[in-house]
């Protein structure tokens, strides 16, 4: 059988952060933005006890949270990533980047 819209590849044994964009640098900038978020939270609610603060984020919060990181991601960045790994944004089609200037409120620090 000869399947001509399929690409297959051998992808050895721990070699994922070599061909993966995720593990590229786009979960490394992510949790670096989740955790300015965390630490706002911190600062808004003008306390220096943290476990109170951690205790009362809801499911709600950290949705929000994880939300306003992933945004935070520069679109320059993801294009990067998926060029060091074996995904070409330009070869696949189904790559695109969405990115929603009017919800992006949270200004954070550099990652």
């Amino acid at each position: 059988m000869e399947l001509s819209n399929i690409e297959l590849l051998f992808l050895s044994k721990n070699t994922t952060s070599l061909n993966q964009p995720l593990d590229m640098g786009i979960i490394k900038a992510f949790k670096c933005h989740y955790f300015n978020a965390l630490v706002d939270s911190c600062y808004f609610e003008n306390t220096d006890n943290y476990t109170d603060v951690f205790n009362s984020i809801t499911i709600k919060y950290a949705i929000i949270m994880v939300f306003i990181a992933w945004e935070a991601i520069e679109e320059k960045s993801m294009i990067s990533c998926f060029k060091k790994g074996l995904v070409d944004p330009k070869r696949h089609k189904g790559f695109s980047y969405r990115y929603s200037r009017g919800l992006n409120f949270y200004r954070p620090q550099k990652c």
